[in-house]
């Protein structure tokens, strides 16, 4: 049986730390130098979030609609 989410449900205990290791990931890589490699492996830990599951890929699509500048950056790739 495949897990559909939806922002109507409420959050799961999943989905809240999914958002809060997204949230430590982006705003760490706003403090790194940009060519560096935490840099580089913070994106790809947020690629493997993204691509890893449905949730991390929705949670990630929120985040890029709502302007982030490090996500929306790094989804430009």
């Amino acid at each position: 049986m495949e897990t559909k989410y939806s922002p109507d449900i409420p959050k799961t205990a999943e989905k809240t730390e999914l958002e809060g290791i997204i949230s430590k990931l982006v705003y760490r890589l706003d403090e790194v130098r940009e060519d560096g490699p935490e840099y580089k492996l913070i994106l790809r830990q947020l690629d493997g979030i993204r691509y890893g599951s449905e949730l991390g890929g929705l949670l990630m699509e929120e985040y890029d609609a709502g302007g982030m500048r490090a996500v929306r950056h790094w989804a430009s790739y």
